[in-house]
């Protein structure tokens, strides 16, 4: 099947994004599809995903994990070993680096959380009983009853559900009865920490 036009056009945008001259296109898909262009839609395929491994990380992305980073309270050093242990690198460089970093952060923290969940789930109900007494913005009761509507499991929970909703308690005097992020990133370093005792006294 000859290549679609869609899947030209996708692999056009990317190499845009990546600033490559046409002796540097040609080179890399000769390498990869072994034509200096994809004619069928298999190799189009195939090196759209082995562009999109090259392509540069975001600003939105870097943004992301930096903010999620400032919310855990992690130095330099916390967030490279962080980082080495999801991507393989002291700092994402690709997307795909980026989204695996965000990602870790994302399951380290909703895994953190889980024993948490009752208080979690209890808070927003808390919250969804005080939005009717006129404390909060529309927003804030728009985002609260968003959140009372999708929680089914520990999974459907965020870090920005679980720091937006303490900021809303915080506001309205309610006690949460749950760690933050930054509490509950403290218990993953001193778990990482003892790790890394063990690893050396069985080494």
């Amino acid at each position: 099947m000859l290549i679609t036009r869609k899947t030209q056009e996708a692999i056009s945008k990317v190499y845009e994004g990546l600033g490559w001259a046409h002796s540097e296109r040609v080179a890399f898909c000769r390498e990869v599809c072994g034509v200096p262009w994809a004619q069928t839609e298999a190799d189009g395929t195939r090196l759209v995903q082995q562009l999109k491994r090259m392509k540069p990380i975001s600003k939105k992305k870097v943004q992301g994990v930096a903010a999620l980073y400032k919310d855990l309270g992690w130095n330099a050093a916390q967030q490279a070993g962080f980082n080495r242990r999801t991507c393989g690198k002291d700092q994402p460089e690709t997307q795909i680096d980026g989204n695996k970093v965000y990602h870790g952060l994302e399951e380290m923290l909703k895994r953190l959380l889980r024993p948490h969940y009752g208080a979690f789930k209890a808070l927003v109900a808390a919250l969804m009983a005080e939005q009717r007494r006129g404390g909060m913005t529309a927003w804030e009761v728009s985002f609260v009853k968003n959140i009372y509507g999708k929680m089914d499991s520990p999974a459907t929970v965020s870090p920005q559900m679980v720091k937006k909703v303490r900021e809303i308690a915080h506001k309205l005097g309610i006690e949460c009865g749950f760690p933050s992020l930054r509490e509950l990133a403290a218990v993953y370093n001193a778990a990482h920490r003892e790790e890394s005792r063990e690893q050396k006294v069985g080494g």
